[in-house]
């Protein structure tokens, strides 16, 4: 009996050991510096190590958790987000409430990065839903944050700017000074995108009194870099130059490159190169070149979809990549146009379900772009549609292609036009748009609605219809069109002339549309010459130059 009681009371001692050990691994890895970075994830890891040699599942998630975001900080995406899955699924089998919230916000923090916003929206929604049950003023704060973080990047700054203000005055209320400094400095950043340079000014202010009170190195480096952005918005080169230049050594001190990547590339690297971007004078598009791409290599490793996206746009605008070169920093989910020229100006072709307007004039350069437009995606094996009045030039490609090329003709004299075949629809001109719209969803209604392969249709109908039912009727019309479309995977390409309509008119239907794409004369030393030009691409990077275009080129 006695040695039971002794073997019970070692028992006891060894868990209480194992419990003290568990929680010094997980606050050493807090407390230290931010230049012990490398201590701090070596006894995060020996504590997760040995939360799972005792089968303490509160604490492999707790720690599981904090494990996942120093590989954000590292890089290491596929360790983040297969620690924090692990994390939320024993937090859901605990019913660990306030752990299962903070744990999904760091899931949904690596899908934000990979760039699956949808999924990182989901889990974000989710923790703050379970936040707004819990009575817990720290999982209120870090949701706030979380939310905040999404909407800066997706350029949502008045919603971030709300969330991170309300996190702001949480710490506030109950004295939590750390972690105002690091809300600090992501709210002074929405501020500067927002042009509310004063409200950044006084809030830095507020941080320089701090940061050295908290002693917090990493979080002096970033209020530097952020001294320099405001100094960029005001347009005082000098101030921001030497601002960034003395932020960059502090965090090359700190060993940023290997302990804080993600941060590091977005808000020194790409923040640097765009001060230089704005400044414009001789020699700065070379130095944003440079910074831009240290920047896209950090993005490249870590799979972070989105700044990729931005980070090549921004190279591109530099005006340092030989034209050969531009493809292999186009951007990703873009639709080709067949025609490498407009492609290079749309930083890989269309936006993937993105609806554009080609105005031109009837010419021979904007039938073979059409054909370029048309063959590019039959010869992939893509879906493709050609909604028309006329077929000259492309009726071999509905023979050629029966299984993925549909051809709608809206002509009284169909029958002598073209072919009856399985994949051409006749329709009796353009006075009856119930009668298209019902063939078109018919016809797309066949398709096989799990196909995750780009689709693309060109619709060259619109001058016809805008002569037939006038700007009110054509409007309503497509607006009702592009979202049918979009949601069944189609990037649009419409065409109209601009030269048969009232500008005013042209103007209305041209506002429908996310893209606009144009050819148009110009005088040159030998005469007039066509010329390709975007003339708006919203929400989407693209070349602001213009480029000649030629029959010759095209039909190359």
């Amino acid at each position: 009996m006695i040695l039971m009681v002794v073997f019970v009371r070692l028992v006891e001692l060894v868990a209480h050991y194992m419990e003290t050990a568990l929680m010094m691994y997980n606050n050493l890895s807090v407390t230290l510096p931010a230049e012990e970075m490398e201590r701090r994830l070596e006894y995060l890891e020996k504590g997760y190590e040995l939360a799972k040699k005792i089968g303490n599942v509160t604490a492999q998630s707790w720690i599981g958790g904090n494990l996942a975001l120093r590989y954000i900080w590292t890089g290491n995406m596929d360790k983040t987000v297969s620690l924090a899955e692990e994390s939320v699924a024993l937090d859901r089998k605990a019913g660990n409430l306030i752990h299962l919230s903070l744990s999904l916000g760091v899931l949904g923090y690596a899908y934000q990065i990979l760039g699956d916003w949808e999924k990182s929206e989901e889990f974000y929604k989710e923790a703050f839903i379970i936040s707004e049950k819990l009575n817990d003023f720290q999982v209120t704060v870090t949701n706030y944050e979380n939310l905040g973080w999404f909407h800066f990047d997706k350029g949502q700054y008045v919603k971030a700017r709300e969330y991170y203000e309300k996190a702001y005055e949480v710490c506030e209320i109950h004295g939590l000074k750390s972690r105002q400094m690091w809300i600090s400095d992501f709210l002074i950043w929405m501020y500067i995108e927002l042009g509310e340079i004063e409200k950044a000014r006084s809030l830095l202010g507020n941080l320089d009194n701090l940061a050295p009170e908290i002693e917090n190195k990493s979080a002096i480096a970033k209020a530097t870099a952020l001294r320099a952005m405001i100094s960029r918005a005001q347009k005082k080169w000098r101030e921001s130059i030497e601002c960034f230049e003395k932020s960059l050594q502090e965090h090359e001190a700190l060993h940023a490159r290997r302990w804080d990547v993600y941060l590091f590339a977005k808000l020194i690297l790409y923040e640097y190169a765009r001060m230089y971007l704005e400044r414009d004078q001789e020699g700065d598009r070379g130095k944003a070149y440079n910074l831009l791409s240290q920047a896209l290599k950090i993005f490249q490793k870590m799979g972070a979809k989105k700044d990729i996206e931005k980070t090549k746009a921004r190279i591109v605008e530099t005006g340092q990549v030989e034209p050969e070169s531009i493809a292999e920093i186009v951007l990703p989910e873009r639709i080709t146009t067949g025609y490498m020229d407009l492609d290079e100006m749309l930083l890989g072709g269309i936006p993937r379900n993105y609806a554009v307007v080609l105005t031109s004039p009837s010419c021979d350069e904007r039938d073979l772009l059409i054909k370029r437009f048309l063959d590019a995606g039959t010869k992939d094996g893509q879906i493709t549609v050609y909604v028309t009045t006329k077929a000259s030039g492309i009726e071999n490609l509905a023979e050629e292609f029966p299984s993925n090329f549909f051809l709608f003709m809206c002509n009284p004299q169909a029958d002598k036009i073209v072919k009856t075949l399985p994949n051409v629809f006749k329709l009796n001109g353009v006075e009856n748009l119930t009668d298209i719209n019902i063939a078109l969803a018919r016809a797309l209604r066949k398709l096989d609605a799990t196909a995750k392969a780009p689709r693309r249709i060109c619709v060259d109908i619109i001058s016809d219809v805008l002569l037939q039912h006038h700007v009110v009727q054509t409007r309503k019309w497509i607006n009702a069109l592009i979202p049918e479309l979009t949601s069944k995977g189609f990037t649009t390409l419409a065409l109209m002339d601009p030269e048969i309509h009232p500008k005013q008119e042209v103007r209305a239907i041209v506002g429908v549309f996310e893209g606009e794409i144009n050819i148009h004369d110009k005088e040159t030393k030998e005469g007039l010459k066509k010329h390709l030009k975007i003339r708006k691409m919203t929400n989407q990077k693209y070349s602001e130059s213009e480029r000649p275009v030629s029959k010759e080129k095209l039909q190359r």
